[in-house]
């Protein structure tokens, strides 16, 4: 299973670093980099329970993330502060969207 999944997250990399060889600021190849980390963070943590790995997974997505937000500023999916950081009053109502999000349930704004 382990490797299927890693196959497939290989295949979605080369493409998008494909499409950000020949346009480095395209917004789908960027997401995909972004939730390709994301994913192999989940697994590491979830699955294998390396923390350690999961936690180079997350920053290397953020770095990707990062790069996604100054390209396509409205390309994120919690509420943000004037200043592009989580608000301390929104970290919890974060969460819980994502957790929702996670399982199909999406609140209405």
């Amino acid at each position: 299973m382990k490797d299927l999944f890693d196959s497939e997250l290989m295949l979605a990399e080369t493409l998008a670093a494909k499409q950000l060889a020949k346009d480095a600021a395209s917004v789908n190849a960027l997401l995909a980099m972004t939730m390709l980390d994301g994913l192999r963070a989940d697994y590491a943590a979830l699955i294998e329970r390396k923390d350690g790995a999961s936690l180079a997974y997350t920053k290397k997505g953020r770095k990707s993330a990062e790069k996604l937000l100054m390209v396509d500023s409205g390309c994120y999916d919690v509420p943000r502060s004037g200043r592009g950081e989580l608000s301390l009053r929104n970290q919890a109502s974060a969460s819980a969207l994502d957790i929702k999000g996670r399982r199909g349930q999406h609140e209405s704004e």
